[in-house]
């Protein structure tokens, strides 16, 4: 997400041609359309990251699941020490 949002403000900046004759001119000129342009834009991103957080559930779920049946670890542990 730290990434993701400034990687998205950048494409509007470089991109800014595309959506800039939306922007009134003049003072008292409606906003009308670029207010529905960036509700939309709004609308996407949302989605975006509702469908990044499902998607990290997901993983997290399927993670969980694979201990579901306990920790039957036969074998020899070694322990890994750090050392600071």
């Amino acid at each position: 997400m730290q990434k993701w949002l400034p990687e998205v403000a950048l494409v509007f900046v470089s991109l800014r041609r595309h959506w800039r004759h939306l922007i009134p001119s003049r003072r008292g000129e409606s906003l009308r359309q670029v207010l529905r342009f960036f509700d939309c834009v709004a609308a996407l991103m949302a989605r975006h990251i509702r469908e990044m957080a499902l998607d990290s559930i997901r993983a997290l779920v399927e993670f969980m699941e694979a201990f579901a049946g306990g920790n039957d670890f036969k074998g020899e542990v070694y322990q890994v020490r750090r050392e600071v």
